[in-house]
């Protein structure tokens, strides 16, 4: 079912526009429209009271006139009634048999006047039109309770249309002063929330496109605000899925290559090292080393020799990053492994074992998991941290306990991680090391190992210099502990 738009908006935010000036529209007609009405009766009702109260005042001021029948006298009162009154059109007094006894007419009394009267009840009520005063509304005063007659007191409505336009404009240029603020306010308020989702917009398409750009604008505390703050952890979710898939596709595209190859080059290798060994056993024989030419042999042969160790290590660590075993559960100590990696990565780079200095918690730090992985990614990370440190420097270690997880650090002399490369620096492959020195595969099985654990493996620079790895592993509560 599609939703009917206006013609004249095409977007939320000319939907908003074009609803704030229609909202504000209505609300003005509405507004001004009231005003006006309820002026009016305002003002007529006023017309009302006033037209009572002069009747009332000329009825008391006559009273003994009429008894005394002193026309004259009753006439100079209205017509000064009159004069001191300008909304007040005429005055006249009707007898109680309907004929009119005094006036404020100057010039007798208006036969059309006396014509609309004719044959209408003495107290009825006329509201005519005049040439000179405009519409003229009568209200009727009892003298005496009517004993006297009644006091008829013509209103001029003239004067009233004029109060009311000069009320109803006042009140207009108010009410439209407070619309056009409104309407501003509105337009103000619906381009900035219009902005604000164009924002959103824009970060969701510059995503699709792969470009996470700068975060959504999360300052204020409306809705909008909480959308862009969630937008942003959504956002930095997706991008360490997308990381971690990345990641994932290359583990299993590295796992394929290595578990299809590396069996193929270690079996080659074999062959190779099996000959060079018999070549040097031979070139040992002093005929041999007699030979004009033959005494670089036993050199390129070691050579050859030391090459195939070195290609040994890379396919074993192929199928160590290519090794998907379940890890073997069980209750250690990870303070125990990181003392006990201290000897065999000493031994690895030929150094010594002052090298490392351990700052380790002192109470234990229990983990579940398989020992033997454990230390291998140990291990590797003492390894790396030694391979970038320059000599006499020492690699420092230290454990402690961070909201139920254990925490093993060590921070190396090196010269740190560039910021270019601290997105990769887990990648399988990826290496800062010169051609030669390194297979790019240690951080990578340090950080399957520890996912594997249920844990996390990060990588930031010291502000003193060389990088701080750190592997996090869930603390292994025992049942009532």
């Amino acid at each position: 079912m599609r939703t009917r738009r206006w013609p004249f908006a095409r977007s939320i935010k000319g939907d908003l526009l074009a609803g704030t000036a229609f909202f504000v529209v209505a609300l003005g007609t509405v507004l001004v429209g009231g005003t006006h009405s309820a002026l009016g009766t305002l003002l007529r009702e006023e017309m009302q009271k006033r037209g009572t109260a002069i009747g009332a005042l000329a009825a008391n001021a006559s009273r003994e006139m009429l008894l005394n029948a002193d026309t004259y006298a009753l006439h100079q009162i209205l017509v000064d009634l009159q004069a001191q009154n300008e909304d007040v059109a005429y005055i006249y007094l009707l007898s109680a048999n309907g004929k009119v006894a005094a006036h404020s007419f100057l010039n007798g009394f208006p036969r059309g006047l006396a014509a609309l009267r004719a044959g209408l009840e003495p107290r009825a009520t006329l509201h005519i039109r005049t040439p000179e005063r405009g519409a003229i509304r009568e209200i009727s005063v009892p003298v005496l309770d009517g004993e006297l007659g009644s006091l008829q007191v013509g209103m001029s409505e003239e004067r009233l249309r004029e109060r009311l336009s000069r009320l109803v404009f006042i009140w207009v240029l108010a009410a439209a002063a407070l619309l056009i603020v409104k309407l501003i306010a509105g337009f103000w308020l619906t381009l900035r929330f219009s902005n604000r989702v164009d924002g959103l917009i824009g970060k969701v398409e510059r995503i699709g496109r792969g470009d996470d750009g700068p975060p959504a604008d999360e300052s204020g505390s409306d809705e909008i605000s909480s959308l862009a703050k969630a937008f942003n952890r959504t956002s930095t979710q997706l991008r360490e899925t997308r990381r971690d898939l990345i990641h994932a596709g290359k583990l299993a595209a590295v796992g394929e290559l290595a578990s299809g190859v590396a069996h193929e080059i270690n079996n080659t290798l074999n062959t190779i090292g099996v000959c060079a060994q018999a070549l040097q056993e031979r070139a040992e024989n002093p005929a041999l080393r007699a030979a004009a030419g033959f005494e670089d042999f036993p050199e390129y042969l070691g050579a050859i020799r030391e090459e195939i160790e070195r290609c040994r290590k890379i396919t074993a660590n192929l199928l160590d990053f290519a090794r998907q075993d379940a890890p073997e559960r069980r209750r250690v100590d990870l303070n125990d492994l990181a003392r006990g990696a201290v000897p065999l990565s000493a031994l690895h780079l030929g150094t010594k074992e002052e090298a490392i200095a351990l700052k380790l918690a002192r109470d234990p730090l229990p983990v579940r998991g398989d020992p033997s992985q454990l230390h291998q990614a140990i291990v590797n990370l003492y390894l790396n941290a030694l391979d970038s440190s320059p000599p006499g420097e020492r690699v420092v270690v230290s454990s402690r306990r961070v909201n139920g997880n254990a925490v093993i650090s060590v921070q190396d002399r090196g010269p740190g991680v560039a910021p270019e490369h601290a997105e990769r620096i887990f990648d399988p492959f990826f290496t800062t090391k010169p051609a030669g020195k390194g297979t790019g595969l240690g951080l990578s099985i340090c950080r399957r190992i520890a996912q594997s654990h249920g844990g996390t493996i990060s990588m930031a620079n010291h502000p003193a210099g060389g990088a701080v790895f750190e592997m996090t592993l869930p603390v292994d509560v025992e049942p009532g502990g």
